[in-house]
């Protein structure tokens, strides 16, 4: 990840919500409140619903070819 001093310097925690967040440009809250059926590895994307944005329009998020291994990763690491 192209990271800055914030990223190198926060806890292992957040790094992963910093990370989606710099590279597909969603809100915290967006993040935070995403679920794995939201998530769709194949297609390569996140499907937010309206329920979902703060301005109350459903939208579908493409992932980088960075960020799908890390939520490949990340349901590995949770599915365990």
């Amino acid at each position: 990840m192209e990271s800055g001093i914030f990223y190198n310097n926060a806890e292992t925690w957040p790094k992963p919500i910093l990370f989606i967040a710099y590279q597909l440009g969603m809100r915290l809250g967006e993040i935070l409140n995403l679920t794995w059926d939201q998530v769709d590895l194949q297609r390569g994307c996140i499907t937010l619903f309206e329920r979902d944005t703060k301005n109350g329009l459903a939208r579908v998020v493409p992932l980088t070819v960075s960020v799908c291994p890390a939520l490949a990763d990340l349901f590995k690491a949770r599915s365990l």
